[in-house]
């Protein structure tokens, strides 16, 4: 069985990069999927998350 990752991450020559590969509208409704991407846009501009 063959798998592949829905989302990852790396330093690309200094940069912090994100990808998903979800994204359907049905997507956006998912509290975990606006958690991930929260968390992952808060990463990628070397951030702390707030405190909620």
């Amino acid at each position: 069985e063959h798998t592949e990752p829905v989302a990852w991450t790396r330093i690309h020559k200094g940069a912090r990069v994100f990808y998903t590969s979800l994204g359907h509208p049905d997507d956006f409704r998912q509290k975990s999927f606006l958690r991930l991407l929260t968390r992952a846009v808060f990463w990628v501009c070397e951030r702390e998350l707030p405190d909620v």
